[in-house]
């Protein structure tokens, strides 16, 4: 198929905040974008920290389950 690229034994990074690392690197590994490396932006809100670390908390469950 033209339209499929895979990255088989090839390293990719994904940068995103580092609440959403885990969770990205999964997606990625799913989706076949082989090892996949995470590095972290800094959060620029330290005082909603805890609040963005519990929502990626369910939404860790929810790609466990869904997708």
């Amino acid at each position: 198929d033209v339209y499929t690229y895979t990255l088989k034994g090839r390293t990719v990074a994904v940068v995103t905040n580092d609440f959403h690392i885990a969770r990205a690197k999964l997606l990625a590994a799913r989706n076949g974008y082989g090892h996949a490396v995470g590095v972290p932006a800094e959060l620029p809100w330290v005082h909603l920290q805890i609040n963005y670390y519990l929502r990626e908390a369910f939404a860790m469950v929810k790609s466990f389950l869904l997708d």
